[in-house]
């Protein structure tokens, strides 16, 4: 169904591999036309030994931010919270406002990586059947 849906069958036309693909030429044990060929071995080491280490220091970095802003949080709160005022106030938006500016700077990093990850992971093809997004990001 997924072939289908990305215009693989049932058609006759054949998209061309990305401009940032690369490959040995060889013959297509299936069509018996010539093809760039990227063994799957290496886009498997490539996953395991480099993306997967990438997302989980990824996904440590983003857990550490949020402890930091727990504990920041508590401690301004003990340090602020029984007295009242503007001054009280203000203190007590500074985690949220860290937080808030953590995650969008933290998000656009991710994107970048999630992009750059996507191209070096040596895909074949853009994929036609997402219609917002054309590539499908490694993990």
């Amino acid at each position: 169904m997924m072939l289908f849906m990305c215009t693989e069958l049932g058609t006759d036309e054949r998209e061309e591999p990305r401009p940032t693909y690369f490959g040995d030429r060889r013959i297509s044990p299936i069509n018996g036309q010539e093809e760039q060929y990227y063994p799957p071995w290496k886009r498997q080491l490539k996953t395991y030994c480099v993306s997967y280490p990438i997302v989980a220091l990824c996904m440590w970095g983003a857990t550490l931010v949020m402890l930091v802003h727990f504990n920041l949080h508590f401690y301004l709160e003990e340090k602020y919270g029984k007295s009242g005022g503007l001054v009280t106030t203000v203190m007590m938006l500074i985690p949220t406002v860290f937080y808030a500016v953590m995650i969008a700077i933290m998000n656009n990093l991710y994107y970048r990586l999630a992009v750059f990850l996507n191209e070096w992971g040596m895909y074949t093809y853009y994929c036609t059947c997402y219609p917002v997004q054309q590539n499908v990001t490694i993990v």
